[in-house]
């Protein structure tokens, strides 16, 4: 694991790659909603650490 993985939100790019390939338009919205919470949330915690 590299470094910058380690900062990374642990899921993220799992739903990015779930994301990419949905094309039902409502599950992608809910995906994109679960990205968004999951990075706002690591933004935060990131913010709070420094």
């Amino acid at each position: 694991m590299t470094h910058s993985e380690e900062q990374e939100p642990q899921g993220w790019r799992k739903l990015c790659e779930m994301a990419q390939e949905e094309r039902n338009p409502k599950k992608l919205a809910a995906l994109l909603e679960r990205i968004n919470r999951l990075l706002t949330m690591h933004e935060n915690k990131s913010r709070h650490a420094s």
